[in-house]
């Protein structure tokens, strides 16, 4: 921001967001910051014409955790938290669906309030820690039956297109062999029909595009 963008920031009335109705959890931000984005600016002033309320905005699906990065992101552009793919604390698989589900959540709510910036770092961060890793596919099925999803599948095809890129990058022969298991879980699982079949989709559009950079 500009100095003069920060002055009108700054000098602009408080907004309270209430985040839970019933526990009280609130967050505060400058009202110039809150309706510098066309979705929230919308809901805001639709709150205000109908409640003349001015000073309080409910915010539903935010828990404190997110409604205080989203916060820290509007003011800064930047997580409060550092989110390195080679920490130790995301080695095992207990570290990993942690991270998950804290960038997940933070998605979720940044999608919902259509924040698209905030939205797509919190992608990219998981992109890149998958593909560093070298996310597996029993852990991609893990993380998805693990973490409440809001059915806009953008989590659910970023995990599987790791996995596909996976596959394509490995080969089929040598990802089946470095883990056996995969063949058969996906013969007898509920959930094959359409993980394969997106999968299978997925594998066939990542070979086109490694042939289309190679070409």
């Amino acid at each position: 921001m500009t100095n003069e963008d920060e002055s009108k920031v700054y000098t602009s009335q408080m907004v309270t967001l209430e985040l839970d109705q019933t526990s009280k959890s609130r967050v505060y931000i400058h009202k110039a910051l809150l309706i510098s984005r066309a979705y929230l600016a919308e809901y805001f002033n639709k709150w205000a014409s109908n409640t003349h309320q001015e000073t309080i905005l409910p915010i539903t699906g935010w828990s404190m955790p997110v409604g205080s990065q989203v916060a820290h992101w509007l003011y800064t552009g930047k997580l409060s938290f550092n989110v390195n793919v080679h920490e130790d604390n995301i080695g095992d698989y207990d570290g990993l669906l942690n991270i998950f589900k804290k960038l997940a959540e933070l998605y979720l709510g940044a999608d919902r309030y259509k924040i698209d910036d905030l939205a797509a770092h919190t992608l990219d961060k998981l992109d890149a820690i998958f593909r560093s890793r070298g996310l597996s596919w029993w852990e991609a099925m893990g993380l998805l039956g693990e973490t409440p999803l809001d059915g806009t599948g953008k989590l659910e095809n970023l995990l599987i297109g790791v996995v596909a890129d996976t596959i394509v990058r490995k080969g089929w022969e040598a990802y089946t062999a470095d883990d056996p298991s995969f063949v058969p879980w996906l013969k007898k699982s509920a959930m094959s029909p359409p993980f394969v079949v997106d999968l299978m989709r997925r594998i066939a559009n990542s070979k086109v595009s490694r042939e289309a950079e190679a070409a």
